[in-house]
This record gives C-alpha cells, structure tokens and sequence, in this order.
C-alpha cells in the first residue's frame, strides 16, 4: 500500500505476500524480486536480502505482469515500491514488531531474512466459510512429508523420521518459536529430542494459549507421509492463531513447523474453511552440527534460524533447480480443515474464573456434566 507513514494499524497482510499473490510463473518471474518454486511465487531473500543499513525506498520491479492475478484479494493498485520499503516506513519499533515479515535493529525497520520461511501459502490455500469468528470452532490439522532425497539430496539420511507434533491456538500476545528468538526449553527438547512434554507443559500454564493437541511422529519420511492429531484444536475470536513444532530426525537441532498462521479473514470476520501451507527447516539455535548427527556441543547464544540456499549445494535441505540456480525446497505441507461442528470445541470449557485455560491436549467430555476433563499424554 501507499503510504508515507506508519500505519494505525497492523497490515492484513506480510510485505513477501506481494509475490504470493501471482499464481503463475509467467507473471511472478516478471517482478524483480519474485521468484518461482515450482508451486508458489514468493519473495526471494537469498536475491534480494533486507537491507544491511537504513533502508530506502527500492526500484520498481523491472515490469509488472500483464494480466491481473485471477485472486479476488488483489489490490486495486500495486505498491508504489518494493516489499523491503513496506518496512523501512514503519519507524517505531512497536509498529515494526507487528509486522511479521519486519523486525526492529535497534534503530530501524528492516525486512526480516528469515520470515519468508516461517510458511508460505499454497495456490489453493485460504478457502472461506461463512462461519463467523463470534462462533468456537475446531480445526483437524493434517502434515505432509515433503522432506526426501529428492528434494534435500545432500547428506539424506537414511533413518530419516519425524518425532510427534504439536500444535496450540493462542492470541498474539503468545510466541511459541519465531525467527530470531531464542528457543524456550520445550522447543529445545522437541529439536534436539524429539521430547513434547515440556513444550506440552509451557503450553497449559500459559493464559495466552486456549488449546493444544498433539500428533505421533512419522517413522519413514518417504514422500506424502502423513501425520494428524486425533483430536480437533479449537480456536475463538480471542484465540485465532495456531502454531505447531516436529523435529527433523535424526540431527542436532532441526525441525518444521509455522507459528502464527492465522484461521480467519480479518475483512470479512469469519473463519476460513481451509488453510494449506508449505514449511520448511529451521535451526533451534541450540546445539552445534552441520550434518545430520546429533549429540554435539551446546550452541552458545543461539538464536532460531531458517535454512537458506548459501554458495553451495553441498549443504543440508539445498538442491539445484532447473537452471543451476540454488534453494531450499519445503519440507512439509500442513492443511488445516475447519470443523465446524466439533463436539470437542462446542462442549468443552474454555476459560475457567481465574482466566486459566482449561483445554488441554486430551479432553473427554462427559456427556452427564458437560465439563473437560484433562488428562496430557506423552506420546513420543
């Protein structure tokens, strides 16, 4: 959008949506600083990095596509500048922070390197309901293994395997993992372990989150593996977020997952009947090691980190494409399927007197009483 100023309000959307909205690679090869995975368009960092200093306004992309994106969110105008100086326009830090795709550098507003890898939207992504986000409602959560020797040819091991999942709806005010943060301890056992017990019980003592579930892990990671928790996650007005957490198995401290992806469309207020995005591989920050292997010295100082194509394609979850040219591919694919008529969600207390979330990662209800019970299993 133009504008000359920090806007009043959070922007529906992250400066790198700008290349998500080109459905074709005719049209995204034809904006500068877009590139085309095969699938998606999307914003490409490794060719067009954030800014080292204060940034300015970039160069217009080179030429812009000649037929509209067939997508009935698209602007009525383009940005008048490139998706970098949507962030170098936000000049306090508690304008910039709320932009996921932007972080603060003590002094300035700059695009974060690895938030385009935090997920990215698939083309058939984002259906609407007309269920309104006044209502609770569950959500069945499905990952798709993408992660094989095909795609991440150097070093695949063998063993390759995902340990269990999990996933919890929160407000905003709630982070499990982001880009440039430092890993709690429940996200450090689960890259580094594979163990959710601890992430488990972050989860239930903390009042920002409203519910959890968790999914087994995947014992061969061939190609479209899947796993689901067997139960809904719910979400309300106050809780619309979902963000989830798998370790890539067997390594020092890698894993998959997406936090803060929204279930709702804040234009129309109502909850979208299906999300589908691609994610990719991170580094906790936790533990050294540049293959595979784990048991290796702590990481001092570490922060969270995705992986990115560098110089060479002798590094883990990097492949050639078509050209020669170097990437990282998805690892992963998850689907959230709106439930509208989850008994789980419909029955189950939410918050009790104090403010204290009551849903937990298994609930019974019990029909007599109507009431949850809570009872975590640890299913790694």
């Amino acid at each position: 959008p133009s504008f000359s100023f920090a806007p009043s309000t959070t922007p529906s959307a992250s400066p790198t949506s700008i290349c998500a909205r080109f459905f074709g690679e005719v049209a995204c090869i034809r904006v500068a600083c877009c590139a085309w995975d095969g699938e998606i368009c999307f914003y490409d960092l490794t060719q067009h990095g954030p800014p080292s200093s204060h940034p300015t306004v970039s160069a217009e992309p080179s030429s812009m596509p000649s037929v509209k994106p067939s997508i009935s969110s698209m602007p009525s105008a383009m940005p008048s500048s490139s998706p970098t100086s949507i962030c170098s326009r936000l000049t306090s830090e508690e304008s910039c922070v709320r932009v996921d795709c932007c972080e603060w550098d003590g002094s300035f507003c700059v695009l974060s390197t690895g938030e385009s890898f935090n997920f990215r939207h698939t083309s058939n992504s984002l259906q609407n309901s007309n269920i309104g986000t006044g209502r609770r409602v569950g959500y069945s959560i499905t990952f798709t293994n993408r992660w094989t020797g095909i795609n991440h040819p150097y070093l695949y091991p063998v063993d390759a395997h995902w340990s269990p999942f999990v996933y919890a709806s929160h407000s905003d005010a709630y982070i499990m993992w982001r880009n440039g943060g430092t890993a709690s301890r429940g996200v450090e056992l689960v890259a580094e372990i594979g163990n959710i017990s601890d992430l488990q019980g972050e989860l239930s003592s903390n009042g920002n989150v409203l519910d959890q579930v968790s999914a087994v892990g995947i014992d061969e990671a061939f190609d479209g593996a899947m796993s689901a928790p067997s139960l809904h996650l719910c979400v309300d007005e106050g809780h619309p977020y979902v963000s989830g957490i798998g370790m890539i198995a067997p390594s020092p401290d890698w894993f998959s997952g997406a936090y803060n992806v929204p279930l709702w469309d804040e234009e129309t207020m109502t909850w979208y009947r299906r999300v589908t995005v691609n994610v990719y591989a991170w580094d906790a920050g936790t533990e050294d090691g540049d293959n595979y292997r784990f048991n290796n010295p702590a990481t001092t100082g570490g922060v969270i980190s995705a992986f990115m194509a560098g110089d060479t394609k002798n590094a883990v979850f990097v492949s050639e494409d078509g050209s020669g040219g170097l990437r990282v591919l998805r690892v992963g694919v998850l689907t959230f399927e709106l439930q509208e008529s989850s008994a789980k969600c419909a029955s189950a207390l939410i918050v009790g007197e104090t403010g204290r979330t009551l849903l937990s990662n298994t609930i019974d209800v019990q029909n007599a009483q109507n009431v949850a019970t809570i009872n975590f299993r640890n299913e790694y």
